[in-house]
């Protein structure tokens, strides 16, 4: 079907006359419905306003979790020194032994205060200062 038999029945048709002001009436009714509801600029602040706070609450949380982190591992890390000065101590007490090796039947151990007994005034590698000034694991020359 053609345009044009439809274009001839609606010229047919009576025209509707607009009523007065029907323009103005128009017009603000786009004007209404052009700005959306989040435009009004006292919600758009309050909006504004509630996004501040609670960015600042979050990340005042998030920062004291971080804190707590953090304090939780010094107090780890502190004990954990702690133990270790406790098993230097335990470690110094000990007689200075070496394990030179062995297999399934046997283990070779030497005790190097047997050899400072023997060698009269030579230390072991484990003393931490020789009179002659050596330093831990060097031999005095």
């Amino acid at each position: 079907m053609s345009e044009e038999p439809i274009r001839n029945l609606l010229r047919r048709l009576p025209r509707e006359k607009a009523s007065a002001g029907f323009t103005d009436q128009v017009m603000s009714r786009l004007d209404e419905t052009q700005r959306p509801v989040w435009a009004h600029p006292r919600l758009a602040l309050a909006g504004s306003l509630v996004l501040i706070l609670g960015l600042w609450i979050g990340i005042g949380q998030w920062q004291a979790g971080q804190d707590a982190r953090v304090n939780e591992r010094i107090h780890t890390l502190r004990n954990e020194i702690q133990q270790a000065q406790k098993d230097i101590l335990l470690l110094k007490d000990l007689a200075p032994i070496l394990y030179l090796g062995g297999d399934k039947g046997v283990d070779f151990v030497l005790d190097l205060r047997q050899l400072v007994q023997e060698e009269g005034n030579a230390q072991p590698a484990s003393f931490e200062k020789s009179d002659s000034g050596a330093m831990k694991g060097e031999r005095p020359r």
